[in-house]
């Protein structure tokens, strides 16, 4: 069947064309470390609490943060390795290293946070709504 994008009761004629306009802004980077900041599209892992690997970090709160603890993995972050509870996660998609934040206003990253961190969905996200509402995570190798 002919697509009719222009709605002429016609499809498949020269006036039924698509143009896809995509704009891309190029990365930012690489900084003095060698770290490139760039957009990646979302990928939904479907975290289920007690699904295999997973772990519930017990936040249920507006504004929280907790221990993301990364056991006996070791994460080099600008020259830093960190491991165990060093790192940090909060309710609003943000993970820092070093000490946590309650952060929930996103910014450009120039001066806030001030320590180490790793914008996943940076946002004003709650998890104290319902009993549903958790901060999830899975360590890959």
């Amino acid at each position: 069947m002919a697509i009719d994008q222009n709605l002429d009761g016609v499809g498949g004629t020269i006036n039924d064309n698509v143009t896809v306009v995509v704009n891309y802004s190029p990365c930012i980077g690489p900084d003095a470390s060698g770290y490139s900041a760039d957009v990646s599209f979302f990928e939904n892992l479907y975290l289920v609490a007690g699904g295999p690997g997973v772990v519930d970090t017990g936040l249920s709160v507006d504004d929280g943060s907790t221990s993301l603890n990364l056991g006996a993995n070791t994460f080099n972050f600008y020259g830093t390795s960190y491991s165990g509870a060093r790192a940090l996660v909060n309710s609003n998609g943000l993970i820092t290293f070093g000490s946590g934040t309650t952060a929930y206003i996103n910014t450009d990253l120039a001066t806030s946070p001030s320590h180490a961190a790793i914008v996943l969905r940076w946002n004003d996200w709650r998890t104290d709504v319902n009993t549903a509402d958790r901060v999830l995570y899975r360590l890959d190798e």
